[in-house]
């Protein structure tokens, strides 16, 4: 089932492309090229590859090897838990603001019929958790609740958002580490 989000998205693609090309030009196989187009102009489709990428995390092997030892002997009774909310390609809070070198425990809630996906490639390259955080994406499933442990040592800010039809309209939150 499509989200309110998507059907708007999936709306505006199909104007755009019906608008921006001329009748004559729009046979059978060309409008689908353009609507993928359009998402491809807004960065999502080809943006978590690339991030993934060009985001190899702690600078070296040593580094990436202490973090893994500092997830391992954190004290897990005293993590402090951070929840983030996943519905209709929104996350709640928007915004998280979490120490370096502190542990946390993460706890993702999708409250959708459907399965989301966090999506935060250069902030999952620079922490070490419990999760299978492949290319920067944490998937959950439909009206499912899962806990990660997390140890972030590098200070930035990261984006963070649930994938296509989220960032095409702009909407994004942002992971704070100081």
């Amino acid at each position: 089932m499509f989200k309110p989000l998507r059907l708007s998205a999936i709306a505006l693609a199909a104007s755009l492309a019906a608008t921006a090309l001329p009748a004559h030009a729009v046979a059978p196989g060309i409008a689908p090229a353009v609507f993928i187009g359009v998402f491809t102009a807004a960065g999502p489709v080809l943006t978590l590859g690339q991030e993934a990428l060009a985001s190899v995390g702690f600078s070296n092997s040593e580094q990436r090897a202490k973090a893994e030892e500092a997830l391992k002997t954190a004290d897990w009774e005293k993590a402090k838990r951070v929840s983030l909310k996943l519905e209709d390609d929104l996350i709640s809070p928007a915004w998280l603001r979490l120490k370096a070198g502190q542990p946390y425990i993460l706890v993702l809630e999708n409250t959708d019929g459907d399965s989301g996906t966090l999506r935060a490639a250069d902030f999952f390259a620079n922490a070490a958790s419990n999760s299978d955080s492949t290319l920067g994406r944490v998937g959950v499933g439909a009206d499912e609740k899962r806990e990660i442990r997390l140890l972030v040592l590098e200070k930035g800010v990261y984006d963070m958002d649930m994938g296509l039809f989220s960032t095409a309209w702009g909407i994004l939150g942002k992971i704070e580490v100081y």
